[in-house]
């Protein structure tokens, strides 16, 4: 199920201060795990878009803010959150991908939090 994020939550966030939490959060992605959308058949998991229902990759974010896609910082920060949860749901707790993305969902959180002057309410 999408995270879902309460209309008005971020209202005093300009999308322009999304592109940079975006980069800022593109960056801790070293590994380049959430670069990309998840290609099921070169990474030889054919059961993935039958467990995730919605992908969301950092690379299709940085194309919707490009081309104004996104009408609410909310729509944005739910994106965000979509590609942690989408990991946390598909990968084993313990891998890399789900420490990595808890590490950079943390990160993107306390950002956003500071950003917006709200408690990073989920």
């Amino acid at each position: 199920k999408r995270p879902r994020v309460d209309p008005g939550t971020y209202s005093s966030l300009t999308l322009r201060q999304c592109a940079s939490l975006l980069r800022q959060t593109k960056a801790l992605d070293t590994r380049r795990y959430f670069a990309l959308p998840v290609d099921p058949i070169a990474l030889g998991i054919p059961d993935y878009p039958l467990i995730i229902q919605e992908p969301m990759d950092l690379g299709t974010i940085e194309a919707r803010l490009d081309t104004s896609e996104y009408r609410t910082v909310e729509d944005f920060v739910a994106d965000i959150r979509l590609v942690f949860y989408n990991a946390r749901i598909y990968n084993p707790a313990t891998s890399d991908v789900v420490i990595t993305a808890a590490k950079m969902e943390d990160e993107f959180e306390k950002k956003l939090s500071s950003l917006s002057g709200t408690s990073a309410a989920r």
